[in-house]
């Protein structure tokens, strides 16, 4: 009967790295189709209140710290210090198709394509918490998909790679940020043709383990 109404949801659930909060991304209180809001739960008081108002691009791609969260994926990128209830941006540059996959320890990685070309750039950097100010620590270019991930120590990445785009993701680079070094997870291998076609999704275990999909 009434078209424009809709389900309210939940998702993008995080927690602080040190338990102590929860954030989610809502469309609880927005008047308007495709805004969402941020919430969060103090898991030591259990109060929840809204942490930013409905918006666009109210993405939540998780914590930075144990109090800043980072909103924005595509873009309005900014962060949130939950603790002191203050925004403060974030001073990504202008790049095409530019997208964030992950964030820990002080850490942000985000990744830019130009339209038809299947090779990208993956940029992984640091970022003040305090002025926002982001410094690259390097980056990489390449056939690279999937959804990059820090190890649990933000010491390490893993990146989807591949050589051949008709092929697609078939062997993930490791990327270790204390020596800047690179190696594929297949030349790192005894038996290399464990790895067979392709990979959907990669889990750090702990710094030196990567289950893969």
């Amino acid at each position: 009967i009434y078209p424009e109404w809709y389900l309210t949801w939940i998702d993008s659930v995080k927690i602080s790295p040190d338990g102590s909060y929860i954030v989610y991304r809502t469309n609880r209180d927005s008047a308007l189709m495709n805004e969402t809001s941020v919430w969060g739960i103090d898991l030591k008081t259990g109060e929840e209140r809204q942490l930013i108002p409905s918006s666009y691009n109210n993405d939540i791609v998780g914590f930075i710290t144990d109090s800043h969260i980072v909103v924005g994926a595509l873009g309005d990128t900014r962060m949130m210090d939950i603790k002191e209830n203050m925004i403060i941006s974030v001073d990504i540059p202008k790049l095409p198709n530019f997208s964030i996959s992950e964030v820990r320890d002080g850490r942000i990685l985000f990744s830019s394509y130009e339209d038809g070309n299947s090779n990208s750039t993956t940029w992984i950097n640091s970022i003040d918490v305090l002025t926002g100010k982001v410094t690259e620590i390097m980056s990489i270019t390449g056939y690279l998909d999937g959804e990059p991930r820090f190890s649990p120590s933000g010491n390490k990445v893993a990146i989807g790679y591949g050589s051949d785009p008709m092929v697609g993701v078939v062997d993930v680079l490791i990327v270790d940020l204390s020596t800047k070094s690179q190696m594929l997870l297949t030349d790192s291998l005894k038996n290399t043709s464990a790895v067979k076609g392709n990979i959907i999704r990669f889990h750090w275990v702990n710094d030196d383990t990567v289950m893969v999909d």
